[in-house]
């Protein structure tokens, strides 16, 4: 390795896997811990939540309320 650089070791861990039923259909729901590590020292470690959804088909768009009126003296287009 170049001078001033160190090897890194990148561990991943599947710390939980929960199925669960939502408006779209099934969603799978993966909670992974990542962990960074040079001379094996732990560097950084971080929590990510991945949700997957299956695939079916398109979710439809939000509804949009209507936007309020302008107030009294504002400048619109």
């Amino acid at each position: 390795m170049p001078d001033g650089q160190k090897k890194t070791e990148r561990t991943a861990r599947i710390e939980s896997v929960e199925e669960k039923q939502g408006q779209s259909g099934s969603l799978v729901f993966v909670t992974v811990t990542i962990e960074l590590r040079q001379e094996d020292r732990l560097c950084v470690e971080e929590t990510q939540d991945i949700v997957y959804r299956a695939m079916g088909g398109q979710t439809p768009a939000p509804k949009i309320a209507s936007m309020p009126s302008a107030p009294a003296g504002a400048w619109v287009r």
